[in-house]
């Protein structure tokens, strides 16, 4: 018997689909200023504020800083 119409077929039926991840850069900016306020010790204690996984803050952290420094000048100094 055929399977119903518009039913998934093949080996990535129930899989996760492939390509990237959507994230929230105005979450991830959040959780990078919640870092530097130096209220929370580690970075278990923000996950705990923010309800989310301390690998989902460790990731957010990482994706925060790679933005800030894509977006600074190559010799440091911001044009006036």
């Amino acid at each position: 018997m055929p399977p119903a119409a518009g039913a998934a077929v093949g080996s990535s039926a129930g899989k996760n689909p492939l390509g990237r991840k959507r994230t929230d850069p105005k979450l991830d900016e959040r959780i990078w200023d919640g870092w530097k306020t130096d209220l929370h010790t580690d970075y278990v204690a923000l996950a705990k504020a923010f309800e989310i996984s301390k690998s989902e803050v460790e990731a957010a952290m990482e994706r925060e800083r790679k933005r800030r420094k894509k977006s600074e000048p190559e010799n440091g100094v911001k044009p006036a």
